[in-house]
């Protein structure tokens, strides 16, 4: 696994308001959990964070932190960002030791493309977008990828299948289902009844004038005495 590096800086003053200065000025509040340690609060950079963030993308890192002189390892646990305007609010830090092995998510990645898609029509399913792993973090990989470029039209991929990673226990039932082609899921549009037209139609595809109602015959006068 790749390890990056950032810098921070430790912070005393916590809470909303100090936070929402941090921000305006340009850097995001942070808490790193130690291992051994008390958790800290930190301030990063955003331009620092973000150029991470991009570095690392949608795999798993090892960061090496570097608070004021001070280095600890750590994962990213959690990162929060504004619903609208996808600035980041809050970042959360995880330390570890290098010695002490790791239950992780892992992200699964697909490599190749699949033929039961590409000419077969199937749809691409991938059940696990993340699996369980128990390893030590120098034998941690950044993802776990699957080739896909031999599965067909009803085939799928299960965790006994997947590849041998040194270091690197999977924790998921060995019969799990990762990664399948499934044939596509036709829903058929519901027919709307039609209403019977009880005019009938005659020769030709006109249909018949409809028969005026019978009018009621005109009451005869009473006879005189």
């Amino acid at each position: 696994m790749k390890q990056f590096k950032l810098s921070v800086s430790s912070r005393s003053a916590v809470g909303t308001l100090r936070a929402g200065r941090l921000r305006r000025a340009g850097q995001v509040p942070a808490v790193i959990y130690g291992k051994k340690s008390a958790s800290r609060p930190l301030a990063i950079e955003e331009s620092a964070l973000r150029v991470l963030m991009r570095q690392v993308g949608s795999s798993l890192a090892i960061i090496e932190v570097d608070e004021d002189g001070k280095k600890a390892l750590a994962l990213l646990q959690e990162v929060k960002r504004h619903p609208t305007n996808d600035r980041l609010l809050h970042v959360d830090f995880h330390e570890i030791c290098p010695e002490d092995a790791l239950h992780i998510h892992v992200p699964v990645h697909t490599v190749g493309v699949c033929p039961g898609v590409i000419v077969e029509n199937g749809n691409l399913n991938v059940v696990l977008h993340s699996l369980d792993v128990k390893a030590l973090p120098k034998d941690l990989p950044s993802s776990i990828d699957i080739d896909i470029s031999n599965l067909h039209l009803g085939q799928s991929i299960h965790v006994s299948e997947l590849p041998v990673l040194p270091g690197v226990t999977y924790l998921a039932a060995p019969d799990q289902v990762v990664v399948a082609c499934m044939t596509p899921v036709v829903v058929e549009a519901p027919v709307e009844a039609v209403e019977a037209d009880a005019t009938p139609v005659k020769a030709g595809g006109k249909p018949a004038a409809k028969a005026a109602p019978a009018k009621a015959a005109p009451a005869k006068p009473a006879a005189k005495k």
